[in-house]
């Protein structure tokens, strides 16, 4: 699947408004992936709950909105 091409929404903000966002980001993904269902181990979590990459997380936003396993969103 290609990256989605989207800016960086905290490209100038703070370290502390980086982490808190990519924090929510992450949240949101394993939220929906809650909501479906799909079990998350605790390896992919972390991994999960850790990125501050945007792109990665709005790509695993995305696959997580149709997905049937942890497989489907990282890969």
């Amino acid at each position: 699947m290609t990256r989605v091409a989207i800016t960086d929404p905290c490209r100038y903000k703070s370290d502390f408004f980086r982490r808190n966002f990519y924090a929510g980001a992450a949240e949101l993904v394993l939220a929906m992936l809650a909501a479906d269902e799909v079990a998350v181990p605790d390896r992919e979590r972390i991994r999960i709950a850790e990125c501050t990459d945007w792109g990665q997380l709005v790509e695993w936003g995305i696959r997580a909105a149709t997905a049937n396993s942890i497989e489907d969103v990282l890969g």
